[in-house]
């Protein structure tokens, strides 16, 4: 249906307020069209109020019936307050420092002073697509007589004894709609420091990557490995 041709002096739209007075909405330019606005959805806002509302947005004039036109300040806020639990859900978690640990764990001492492999500890690399925390048998076979008076193999031994966990902080997250086997990883000889940086000379183990997507995409890239969506989202 084609509408009939628009006049700016037209009638001023009124509407009900408060009290059932009637109120003229003609001091911001809104001006009705009785043949064209015979439906409830129709908008009745005149051409010169919507655009002046799309040149001047976002600090277009407001009108609450016709428009919800926040402040610039609500804007900002409004967008803030949507984009953090949607970076909580979907991004990566790139910590800039180091997370403080239950314990004083150096990796510069075990990996990097007594070069002790990786894979020693995080055993479940080779055939899994975690790589895992060494088991608490795993630590007190070497503390139970190396080093067993140190002040935090104390707290290692505390944990031992109360058959407790170690309630390590995790360090590097990926979104849960990312799938990261370390197994393909490890068997195709790509160094651990490649994704977590110089670990064996952390004394406190921080993310240096940002893990983004365009991040990986790179590295397959370079190393001509398959960049198909399904590789990593299945």
């Amino acid at each position: 249906m084609r509408l009939p041709p628009y006049k700016a002096d037209q009638t001023p739209f009124s509407r009900t307020v408060g009290d059932g007075a009637t109120r003229a909405d003609g001091d911001v330019g809104l001006t009705r069209r009785p043949e064209a606005c015979a439906t409830p959805y129709c908008n009745k806002a005149s051409d010169e109020w919507k655009m002046r509302t799309v040149r001047d947005w976002p600090f277009a004039p407001r009108h609450s019936r016709l428009a919800t036109h926040a402040s610039p300040w609500r804007i900002v806020i409004g967008w803030a307050v949507l984009a953090v639990p949607f970076w909580t859900l979907f991004g990566c978690s790139f910590r800039a420092s180091a997370p403080a640990q239950p314990m004083a764990f150096s990796h510069k001492v075990h990996a990097g002073d007594y070069q002790i492999p990786c894979l020693y500890c995080h055993t479940y690399a080779r055939w899994s697509p975690v790589a895992g925390v060494p088991s608490m048998e795993r630590c007190m076979g070497c503390h139970a007589s190396i080093e067993s008076d140190h002040p935090e193999i104390g707290k290692l031994k505390a944990y031992w004894a109360r058959k407790e966990p170690i309630p390590w902080v995790r360090v590097h997250t990926l979104p849960a709609f990312v799938r990261f086997s370390h197994k393909r990883h490890v068997r195709a000889d790509i160094t651990c420091q490649t994704c977590h940086g110089p670990v064996e000379r952390m004394v406190r183990v921080r993310q240096t990557a940002s893990l983004e997507m365009g991040w990986c995409v790179e590295c397959h890239r370079q190393r001509k490995a398959s960049t198909d969506c399904l590789v990593c989202h299945y």
